[in-house]
């Protein structure tokens, strides 16, 4: 097919038209851009993406999908399945594509990066061009490493900012575009050709209510309280921080309430993640309220603005650590410690994984985090450290793939840090201090109604005894119809105090043995 100006984008993480340096790329010289999004088997699975999370990805699929169309794409989003080394040769033979676009710098993640390179090695082979724009990132990772010299990334935060400022200001968002190259014969065509290199004839992306799509992946489409989509993210940003300059320029994160019926924080994180809002639209935006705002603002590392330092921090150690830090075996940042894997610790991580502790704070906050894929980051920090260091000693590789799987703001490498911190593994290490199951959420929430919300069983137990029902008279379980043991589970930890001292010798004597020499 003689289309020397056809273009493929390849989307994974920057489900956006405003701020896509690719996108931007690919569509100068070119008569036709595709943009094509392939659902490789991993994402397929719901024991690697939870129905939430993978809910979150095709609702900014469909929105991308409508946002091509207003801009003259009228094919949209080219949806396929597939491993994308296998689909998109076929594609940009079948197309006669002089060009593929994507940021291989937005997967950190190795197996991703091992498909990225498989993917540029085939394409330089074929002659296709790979255009190679970070838009995932405040400053691209080429510039972090130029200013490294060849030195170690940073691990701390102080270290980072230092590097962060090295790189000069963070450029300006780019608009989105208005229109896009998309000539309907060349493409019309290409489409056909497309159906027949793959041998399928749907190549629209899934709509909401395709039973079908959802039964064969053995999926339940899910109802989010935080809509997926550029245009959602765009709202949120609006709302949030843009209209909101005072509340930016005091907002202190450790002050905000992980029992929040409604969000204390911005809840941007999903929208980052799946690149449905531009770092650097975020980051001028908070800039811009800091600078509106009446009063003096906040400073990093607790301010909004060091929110976004420390997801830029965490995306850097990730990508220029060489070995997989989502693993605690072979990770140079993490301390070797003896974590529990025996049929009693498999039980309590089980317990812990459905929300079945006999904790209600612990359980409550594991209900919302299966039922609506986002949890406060103080209430992240409480069920890691209770299924860690703090009670059960269950490694923190087992939450981290939990998390991985359900929340929707799920980042490889922010998740890997922050589990590694979080378990005293690595980066923090002040392991005899230990959150509570019992009085950290009464500090927030003493009358309980964040518990009542996400532990219906509970919603009847009288104030005193709602963070500590197993402590309630007989009397008392029966007129609040909850029988401790029927109604709701025993605890799988009797005495937390005990245990967590426990567990802090054990700690202790792990580090001694540690070969780690990360301080």
């Amino acid at each position: 097919m003689p289309s020397a100006q056809t273009k493929i984008l390849w989307l994974r993480k920057t489900l956006r038209i405003h701020d896509n340096p690719t996108l931007k790329a690919c569509m100068e010289d070119a008569s036709t851009v595709l943009p094509v999004y392939v659902l490789d088997k991993w994402h397929s699975n719901p024991q690697n993406v939870g129905d939430v999370r993978f809910e979150f990805i095709m609702e900014s699929l469909r929105n991308l999908d409508e946002k091509f169309k207003k801009c003259g794409v009228d094919a949209g989003v080219i949806f396929v399945r597939g491993e994308p080394e296998k689909v998109l040769p076929k594609i940009w033979e079948a197309v006669d594509a002089k060009a593929i676009g994507f940021d291989t710098s937005e997967e950190a993640e190795k197996h991703s990066q091992k498909t990225d390179e498989d993917v540029a090695g085939l394409a330089n082979k074929a002659d296709v061009k790979v255009i190679d724009e970070p838009a995932h990132w405040m400053h691209p990772p080429g510039l972090y490493e130029r200013h490294m010299n060849g030195g170690e990334v940073p691990t701390t935060m102080s270290s980072f900012e230092t590097l962060f400022s090295q790189c000069g200001s963070v450029r300006e968002p780019l608009s989105a575009p208005k229109s896009i190259p998309y000539d309907k014969g060349t493409a019309d065509k290409a489409l056909d050709a497309i159906r027949k290199a793959l041998d399928v004839e749907d190549l629209t992306v899934p709509k909401s209510g395709d039973n079908k799509f959802y039964k064969g992946l053995k999926r339940e489409q899910r109802k989010l309280r935080f809509p997926g989509g550029e245009d959602e993210a765009l709202k949120r940003l609006e709302k949030v921080v843009e209209k909101q300059p005072d509340w930016v320029a005091s907002f202190e994160k450790p002050k905000t309430a992980p029992t929040g019926l409604e969000p204390q924080t911005t809840v941007l994180s999903p929208y980052l993640n799946a690149g449905c809002l531009s770092l650097r639209r975020a980051w001028h935006a908070v800039k811009k309220a800091e600078k509106d705002a009446k009063g003096k603002p906040t400073q990093p590392p607790t301010s909004l603005a060091g929110q976004l330092l420390w997801r830029e921090h965490w995306l850097t150690i990730g990508y220029f650590t060489e070995e997989d830090i989502s693993k605690m075996k072979g990770n140079p940042l993490a301390r070797q410690i003896d974590w529990d894997w025996d049929n009693d610790a498999k039980e309590l991580f089980a317990k812990w994984e459905a929300g079945e502790t006999g904790y209600p704070f612990i359980d409550a906050i594991m209900t919302q985090l299966r039922e609506e894929g986002w949890i406060h980051h103080l209430a992240r920090h409480m069920v890691a450290c209770f299924l860690t260091r703090g009670d059960c000693f269950v490694s923190w590789e087992k939450g981290f793939d939990v998390f991985d799987r359900l929340l929707i703001d799920a980042d490889w490498s922010v998740n890997s840090c922050n589990w590694m911190w979080l378990s005293c593994s690595a980066f923090f290490y002040q392991y005899f201090r230990c959150y509570s199951p019992i009085s950290f959420g009464k500090k927030w929430d003493p009358d309980g109604d964040y518990i009542r919300k996400y532990v219906p069983a509970l919603k009847d137990m009288p104030k005193k005894y709602i963070y500590e029902p197993w402590k309630a008279p007989r009397e008392v379980q029966e007129k609040a119809k909850c029988i401790i043991g029927k109604d709701y589970p025993e605890r799988i930890i009797e005495d937390h105090t005990a245990t967590s001292k426990e567990n802090m010798n054990r700690i202790k004597e792990d580090y001694d043995l540690s070969s780690s020499t990360v301080k």
